[in-house]
């Protein structure tokens, strides 16, 4: 076209330096709009601190529209639909922030929650193949190894999942997840010493632990100690109301 309009040499150098232009324009907004995608995220966080919850999700939804690659913003927004109960979203959401991860670590911190989404949703297998692989990428990752071990657990490989919870509580000893896990299985085994020394040192360490309470309660009820076997269950179940055992067994208690 160009040796036809008789322009030849200095109209494909004005296409080409209009390119190049175009290019670096681009270039320069995808930046800046991957810097204000990582300030919209951290402004979201400040608003889920603040309980504002629909405040941080309409936030994230933004930094996602700036930058469609934004990991982070994927998993911030995943663990909203997790704890929503859309666990679908979740998924899909941990899956656009795995593909788009830049780092080994942030892979594993995909996997970790991608794993519990799926424990949520009844589905071990996929819960222990997505631990694996944030094993994979972090070999320490405690909180990986106790989650597996909790998968193990409710799978029936009780061998694997003292392994794993072992393993667990060597590299981090104050690790109550853990010790609450190795409670359940102990008690499973009937090795009531055994869970109570856990349970103990769960609720010990402090958070959230009603495995602990509940193996506590358990083992109390069976000793007769009803009133401390009460208290027990009922923490258990304020913590996770979802579990039906927690409450026939504090019913037997009364």
């Amino acid at each position: 076209i160009a040796k036809g309009c008789g322009a030849g040499p200095a109209l494909a150098l004005f296409v080409v330096f209009m390119h190049l232009g175009s290019c670096w324009v681009w270039g320069k907004t995808t930046v800046w709009n991957g810097y204000r995608s990582r300030w919209a995220v951290e402004r979201a966080m400040e608003q889920l601190a603040a309980g504002n919850q629909a405040g941080g999700q309409e936030i994230l939804e933004h930094a996602i529209h700036l930058d469609p690659r934004n990991a982070e913003a994927y998993m911030r927004r995943a663990n909203l639909h997790w704890e929503s109960g859309n666990h679908p979203d979740a998924v899909a959401d941990l899956l656009t922030a795995f593909k788009y991860a830049r780092s080994d670590a942030m892979r594993a911190h995909v996997c970790l929650t991608l794993g519990f989404v799926q424990s949520d949703c009844g589905h071990q297998q996929a819960a222990k193949e997505a631990f694996d692989k944030a094993i994979e990428y972090e070999p320490t990752m405690e909180d990986a190894l106790w989650a597996r071990g909790m998968v193990h657990r409710l799978t029936g490989d009780m061998d694997a999942a003292i392994a794993d919870l072992n393993r667990a509580i060597r590299l981090q000893p104050g690790c109550a997840d853990a010790y609450a896990q190795r409670s359940v299985v102990h008690l499973q085994q009937e090795n009531r010493s055994q869970a109570l020394q856990d349970a103990e040192q769960a609720i010990s360490l402090g958070g959230d632990v009603p495995e602990a309470h509940a193996v506590r309660g358990r083992v109390r009820l069976e000793r007769e100690n009803h009133q401390e076997a009460i208290a027990d269950l009922s923490i258990a179940i304020l913590q996770d109301p979802t579990q039906a055992e927690y409450f026939e067994w504090r019913a037997a208690a009364y």
